[in-house]
């Protein structure tokens, strides 16, 4: 994957959007999503570009 692709591809507006109602409100996300979002970090080059931790996969949609 190249440096400039994002982590999640077509789906980076989901995490994205996901995140921003975890950060609001925890509860407001399925336990999958919580559980992920836990040791979740944005990239730091302004891109709006997500990253996650090694390793770690977002939830299914199904999952909330």
């Amino acid at each position: 994957m190249a440096a400039d692709t994002p982590a999640f591809g077509p789906n980076t507006w989901l995490v994205e959007e996901m995140f921003e109602q975890y950060r609001s409100n925890p509860q407001d996300v399925s336990p999958a999503w919580r559980e992920f979002f836990a040791d979740y970090r944005r990239n730091g080059n302004g891109s709006g570009t997500a990253v996650a931790e090694p390793g770690a996969a977002a939830p299914d949609v199904a999952d909330g």
